[in-house]
């Protein structure tokens, strides 16, 4: 390496402004090389300092992990009709308290969602107890909870057992409930934004998106933003976009969090930041922080994202050597059909 560094194997020149040049080892002592020059570049000195003499350059993480509020427990859902340990579909991050918590309603939403969008259902904490009566904004503190779904007149026509109640296997294999969305998303629809949706109709997408959104809607950064996907890109729609800070598009897609409606401290409802997977800094800096303004951006999407986050922590269950009743499609009717399947044979709906 040239300007007096052709001595120091394994080392990254980092030249700034003046005369000083810093490089750092790339091993895990991280020494600190600072090369001076005279004034008429003729000679120079080095002198190596660890991350031990000179702490200003430690690598030190932006929150004290001990003082974080968020708790990384879960909670395990229960469907009645199994034994136990056969029995946990989903379990679920509780975040929502510092001893562990999940809100009452989000719960119930992600359960319904597996269980073939039933959003009549109830929890137990026993297998065939009485629901509870706690408030739909409430936060669920119990480690087990028993979700029961009441039976139909759909169900019985067709002589679906009371239990197994069935369940979808994957969002590849769910549908949305055009016809049962949960009205606490309806009562968050934005009005789309039609100037711009017209001003942009020729243009490029990102370019929309930007000039609707302006900054990150998690955080207002202005800086390193990228356009993310509410959903996979197979819809290519503004309504399907929104502008996010790199760090939080990368662990969006990863299913690591989703947005959902939540009421705040007056009771009003808004959309909030909600972790699905436990990330210790996002946890402290964003769970249950309030969505920036999200006109345009589709209430339906971003419920169908909060769908494919859920079904991640389902696999688990279905990976078990017992039957299942599960929601398939049937090759005649082309309509979800409750069928049984053998315990190897349990996988093989998932596409």
């Amino acid at each position: 390496m040239a300007n007096g560094s052709e001595g120091l194997p394994d080392t990254l020149a980092v030249y700034g402004a003046g005369l000083t040049t810093l490089a750092f080892e790339q091993n895990i002592s991280a020494i600190l090389v600072i090369h001076q020059k005279s004034s008429d570049g003729s000679s120079h000195h080095l002198k190596h300092y660890t991350k031990e003499d000179h702490p200003s350059i430690r690598a030190t993480p932006p929150t004290d992990l001990d003082q974080i509020s968020v708790h990384a427990r879960g909670i395990s859902f229960h469907h009645p009709g199994y034994a136990h340990p056969n029995d946990i579909f989903p379990t679920l991050l509780a975040p929502d308290h510092s001893s562990g918590g999940l809100h009452h309603l989000t719960a119930l939403t992600a359960c319904g969602i597996v269980a073939g969008n039933r959003f009549d259902g109830y929890f137990s904490t026993v297998p065939n107890g009485k629901a509870i009566e706690d408030s739909p904004d409430s936060v669920l503190k119990g480690h087990d909870y028993w979700f029961h779904v009441p039976q139909s007149s759909t169900d019985t026509m067709n002589a679906v057992p009371l239990t197994p109640y069935p369940i979808y296997t994957s969002f590849e294999q769910w549908q949305f409930p055009h016809g049962s969305f949960p009205t606490s998303w309806l009562a968050l629809q934005n009005e789309q934004s039609e100037p711009a949706l017209r001003l942009f109709a020729e243009s490029s997408l990102n370019t929309a998106t930007i000039f609707r959104d302006h900054t990150c809607r998690i955080t207002g950064s202005q800086e390193a933003t990228d356009v993310a996907h509410v959903i996979p890109r197979s819809v290519n729609d503004l309504s399907n976009t929104i502008l996010l800070r790199a760090d939080l598009h990368r662990t969006f897609d990863a299913l690591k969090w989703a947005i959902i409606p939540k009421p705040n401290s007056e009771n009003v409802l808004q959309f909030v930041f909600d972790l699905t997977q436990y990330l210790p800094e996002l946890a402290t800096r964003y769970h249950n922080s309030c969505v920036r303004d999200i006109a345009g951006v589709s209430p339906q999407l971003l419920f169908a994202a909060f769908a494919q986050a859920i079904f991640s922590s389902v696999l688990e269950f279905l990976r078990k050597d017992v039957g299942r009743w599960l929601l398939a499609i049937s090759s005649q009717s082309h309509k979800y059909e409750s069928r049984y399947y053998a315990g190897h044979n349990v996988i093989r709906p998932l596409g």
